[in-house]
């Protein structure tokens, strides 16, 4: 089903825009919402898929990142590009204020996005972005840390709170705690999302003892077109779970970042010159993590040694074990970790 999915995403990519589209209005809509649909492609293209499925959700995230976030790190909800060029025509905030001003759930939806995004790439350029567009989110919550439908709306505090985008910036920021090192942003993070969910377990955003059929209180689907406000929203019911399952797992020292031996998607790929290749281990051990050509000869050696737990990366620079240019072509990365084997196809393009 989610390969079935995938494919049909796909169909809605555009190799000239770099995205997949949204609506079917307009010229071709991109929103920030389509930055959760990229697991889809990322876990498709990993079970069965098609690889290049991959490669278009890292290309849509770096389009996003490039023509959605704002210098600040806010975000606008809507880009619009012109389908035979790949121009952008606009930038819109459709069910925020205005054009100009950030919409609460979007910012959420792009720290939740391209912190998965990260995860699934080890590709920095993605923790960069989930960190800044985590910081503006933070940066303008109000005292009970949950924040108004959009941070400029013209009356707060006289406002509405949205509690869905409290719920996926909550589980959002748990994950990034896991992914940056140690030290104070760690820290800024998970405490903001333990906030957040003080907050919404209190009697002030649980429907328990209300006549709502959902979990929290308070959510705002589109306050513009005013639709669905005030209310109870299952998405923002369905990530304030996961952020719970989240924060058990950090409480009680179960960390899920590293659950089991992984080789991650390396990036760039094809590659040129240099290919960052990221794998994770849940425990000490031996790791080997070679090169080797189509026909199984050893190239070169890019790690062989013990490794703590956690995620790491290494780099192939294109180069033999002799220290001469590896030809253009097909290779495989092998990663070796105790008992478990995993290989990844890589094309190097001269």
């Amino acid at each position: 089903m989610v390969i079935q999915g995938a494919r049909s995403l796909a169909t809605r990519y555009s190799p000239i825009v770099g995205c997949t589209r949204s609506w079917n209005n307009r010229h071709f809509p991109v929103i920030i919402d389509n930055m959760m649909n990229l697991e889809i492609l990322f876990w498709a293209a990993r079970h069965g898929g098609d690889p290049a499925w991959y490669d278009m959700a890292v290309s849509h995230a770096l389009k996003t990142r490039q023509n959605h976030v704002r210098a600040d790190g806010s975000t606008y909800q809507v880009v619009d590009y012109d389908p035979n060029t790949g121009a952008v025509l606009a930038k819109e905030t459709v069910q925020g204020y205005s054009t100009e001003s950030t919409w609460s759930r979007g910012q959420a939806l792009a720290v939740y996005g391209f912190t998965m995004t990260y995860r699934e790439t080890g590709d920095t350029r993605f923790l960069d972005t989930a960190r800044q567009v985590a910081d503006y989110f933070v940066d303008h919550l109000p005292a009970d840390r949950v924040p108004y439908w959009d941070f400029e709306a013209p009356n707060i505090p006289n406002e509405k709170k949205d509690s869905s985008a409290a719920a996926i910036a909550a589980s959002g920021l748990l994950e990034l705690s896991t992914l940056v090192p140690e030290g104070a942003s760690r820290t800024r993070y998970r405490e903001a999302a333990f906030q957040i969910l003080e907050s919404l377990c209190s009697p002030a955003y649980l429907a328990e003892g209300t006549t709502s059929s959902g979990i929290l209180l308070h959510g705002v689907g589109n306050k513009p077109s005013n639709s669905e406000v005030d209310v109870s929203l299952i998405y923002g019911d369905y990530y304030f779970i996961e952020a719970l399952m989240r924060h058990e797992a950090i409480t009680t020292g179960v960390e899920q970042a590293f659950a089991g031996y992984r080789l991650e998607p390396s990036f760039p790929n094809p590659f040129g010159s240099e290919m960052h290749i990221s794998f994770q281990v849940p425990q000490a051990c031996h790791v080997d993590v070679s090169i080797i050509d189509i026909r199984g000869a050893q190239v070169r050696t890019l790690a062989h040694a013990d490794y703590p737990p956690g995620r790491h990366e290494v780099i192939w620079n294109g180069l033999r074990r002799d220290g001469t240019p590896a030809p253009s072509g097909a290779y495989f990365c092998v990663f070796r970790a105790g008992s478990f084997y995993q290989t990844h196809k890589l094309s190097l393009v001269r």
